[in-house]
């Protein structure tokens, strides 16, 4: 997290790094997601997880690591409603180099 609010990842705050998705978390984005209980980024990627135990996910989707049963990269976040996830009550999730992994209430 720097000073003014956005948070940047693989040290990207130099000036000739112009990565595809470069700021993960704008002010913007944030005021998108209601009642979070957990925020995670990777390499290229977020993830939140609500307090109703959904999840949503953003940035390069290339590698498939967004969950959404697809490759494209979103630049806001979505939720996840392939692989059964909407059935289970995700309580904790994390976002690695180019995965994603999450947790439900019942393990």
């Amino acid at each position: 997290m720097v000073f003014n609010g956005s948070t940047y990842v693989a040290g990207q705050l130099r000036k000739q790094d112009k990565p595809l998705f470069s700021k993960l978390l704008t002010q913007s984005i944030l005021k998108t997601l209601k009642k979070v209980s957990w925020i995670s980024c990777g390499f290229e990627h977020c993830l939140a997880v609500t307090m109703s135990g959904s999840v949503v996910t953003w940035g390069y989707g290339a590698s498939g690591a967004l969950g959404h049963g697809d490759y494209v990269s979103y630049t806001q976040p979505k939720l996840i409603t392939s692989g059964g996830l909407q059935s289970k009550r995700i309580i904790y999730g994390e976002c690695g180099g180019y995965h994603t992994g999450v947790i439900s209430e019942d393990g």
